[in-house]
């Protein structure tokens, strides 16, 4: 009776995800309204909770649900030889746990993927905290990760062992999830719209830095390598050792553990209908092109 009210459960909550993806493609402004309505009031609540926290809580998270599965899986071992009939017991569980993955999984995209038809915020509100992870651990490095939202906790994360530079752009990219911009290409849009409109040299640099890079990489894949190179040359020393150093900081961490994260990242993001995968991030480009017709604007933002 027990495991049956756990599979009714398990199912009304994978049916609920379901039907909230499928309302907010499917009815007109109902993005909208669940983002001003529901998500809005889950992010105050929610988020104002965690961020009293001088830790990311999404992180223990993660450590604690990695400690659980490697008890559960041993406490089933144990159970098996007890029992006997190893074969069937093994079934089940692995059926058990793949229920349970696939719900965190359509938790995720609820949460995380519903949100991406933003309209800003009316009302000034204040700013939230961002939270570390932690450094000794290299987790988010080690999958070539610069930051992380959690819709469980609604905290913007970013990763404190990566080059400094990089650190602002993140900030303001993360935040910007967590305010519910959900597209990759507009949360580096406004991430560097809010470092170079911030005043603050350090956050100047590191957008001018966020857009220079993946410009650069639109043009090199474009194939005009002499204005690549061109553009290259100009580069003051400070911005060229920083390249530099950023390029050896990831490459060290180049492998499968990184692979692995971007394919799972490629087909979290084309799951949440941005087609283009991870390389929805590079369609900043794209934005900041249309930003540079409107030239009143762009020189005002410049200057």
């Amino acid at each position: 009776m027990k495991e049956r009210t756990r599979w009714k459960a398990a199912g009304l909550t994978v049916g609920a995800a379901l039907v909230l993806q499928v309302m907010a493609r499917c009815i007109p402004g109902f993005a909208d309204w669940y983002t001003d309505v529901i998500y809005r009031k889950m992010a105050a609540a929610v988020g104002g909770f965690f961020s009293l926290f001088p830790f990311s809580a999404a992180e223990i998270g993660v450590y604690l649900l990695v400690a659980w599965l490697i008890v559960y899986v041993a406490y089933t071992v144990v159970k098996m030889f007890r029992k006997g009939g190893g074969a069937a017991l093994l079934r089940r569980y692995c059926a058990s746990v793949s229920m349970a993955a696939g719900i965190l999984l359509l938790l995720f995209t609820l949460f995380c993927g519903i949100n991406y038809y933003r309209t800003p915020f009316s009302e000034t509100e204040g700013f939230p905290t961002v939270s570390g992870s932690t450094e000794e651990l290299e987790a988010l490095s080690r999958g070539m990760i610069m930051g992380v939202y959690s819709p469980f906790t609604i905290e913007a994360n970013y990763n404190q062992d990566m080059p400094m530079f990089n650190i602002p752009s993140t900030l303001c990219h993360e935040l910007s999830h967590l305010k519910g911009y959900m597209r990759e290409d507009e949360a580096n849009f406004i991430a560097w719209l809010a470092c170079v409109c911030s005043g603050q040299p350090q956050f100047q640099y590191s957008g001018h830095m966020l857009a220079y890079t993946y410009a650069m990489a639109a043009l090199w894949n474009a194939g005009e390598t002499d204005a690549y190179r061109e553009i290259y040359s100009q580069l003051c020393r400070r911005a060229r050792e920083d390249l530099l150093a950023d390029d050896a900081f990831w490459e060290s961490y180049d492998g499968a553990v990184a692979e692995v994260s971007q394919d799972l990242n490629d087909v979290y993001l084309k799951i949440n209908s941005q087609e283009d995968g991870v390389r929805s991030y590079g369609r900043m480009v794209d934005l900041l092109l249309a930003y540079r017709r409107m030239d009143s604007a762009w020189t005002d933002t410049i200057e």
